[in-house]
């Protein structure tokens, strides 16, 4: 699991807070988990593709954490397995990535309060699963 957390807030009107206030989520939990690996074939020497990673990236289309909830009800990110090799390709393919995109100026925190990673800017990535 992993907690999303805006730090920077839009300096608004007092009317305008109070109501933005109600709507407002500063922080979010989801849960990530990266591809599996997949299966080799060890009499053909073949090795199983890596599985995807989950990436938590930074978006200026994205103006709340609301957008992300709303864009994945469950709030379950879940990379792409490897695929498995074979006779005809002894190297398996890799898994897609998954990409989560977050407003900028999001703290990216982990179940035990151990900081990830920060998205300051448009475009910056921080890797939260890794693959198989």
């Amino acid at each position: 699991m992993v907690f999303l957390s805006c730090w920077l807030r839009c300096q608004q009107s007092a009317s305008r807070r109070n109501k933005a206030a109600q709507n407002w989520i500063d922080s979010l939990r989801i849960y990530c988990r990266g591809g599996a690996g997949g299966t080799g074939l060890p009499s053909y020497g073949g090795v199983g593709g890596r599985g995807g990673d989950v990436w938590v990236v930074g978006s200026e289309k994205v103006k709340d954490l609301k957008k992300v909830r709303k864009g994945n009800l469950k709030q379950r990110f879940i990379a792409e397995p490897g695929g498995n090799s074979s006779k005809m390709k002894i190297v398996g393919e890799v898994g897609k990535d998954v990409e989560v995109c977050s407003p900028v100026g999001v703290s990216v925190v982990s179940d035990e309060g151990r900081g990830i990673g920060e998205l300051l800017k448009e475009g910056d990535r921080v890797l939260v699963s890794s693959g198989g």
